[in-house]
């Protein structure tokens, strides 16, 4: 891969031995990003993390956009059919977990686009109460999220926001 023209900068000396392996990395992030790029994120660190850089890029597992499409389609097969037929019936409703602007919402976008979920079925976290407030039809909540480590937050939202309506 060439830099363009723009490669002006190394690797510190200490960390050459990763050249060869950040420049194989980088056919992962389909051309988004340059040697370059990565060289002047590195550097940014103080000299004592920069290795810890270095490492931390090479384990990236970044997601391409056929790849988001695949994973967004595969997981919608993987709704309940009962839920995907409330879709078009106003009883299935799919939520970005966080607010607007948040990591969640940002993957239900792409989750509603690429399996032509209609707008008016999804929101994100802040507005979800007022919404199953207002709208007794709803049988089901899709919480979308673009991470699930522990589950604390989708967890804390539910037992925080929104327990007293799904107890109710």
């Amino acid at each position: 891969m060439k830099d363009s023209g723009r490669y002006t900068r190394k690797l510190p000396t200490s960390l050459s031995i990763y050249e060869d392996r950040i420049r194989d990395k980088l056919s992962d992030f389909e051309e988004q990003i340059q040697y370059i790029d990565v060289v002047e994120w590195i550097r940014q660190f103080k000299n004592r993390d920069q290795s810890l850089a270095v490492q931390l890029f090479l384990n990236i597992r970044y997601f391409g956009h056929k790849e988001v499409k695949s994973l967004c389609r595969t997981l919608f097969e993987r709704i309940p059919q009962q839920s995907r037929d409330g879709i078009s019936k106003g009883e299935t409703i799919f939520v970005g977990l966080g607010n607007a602007g948040d990591s969640g919402t940002m993957i239900l976008y792409h989750y509603r686009v690429n399996n032509g979920i209609p707008q008016e079925c999804c929101t994100n976290s802040e507005n979800l109460k007022e919404i199953l407030n207002e709208n007794k039809k709803i049988k089901s909540v899709i919480v979308i999220d673009d991470f699930i480590g522990s589950g604390n937050q989708a967890i804390n939202f539910l037992r925080g926001e929104i327990s007293d309506i799904l107890e109710g």
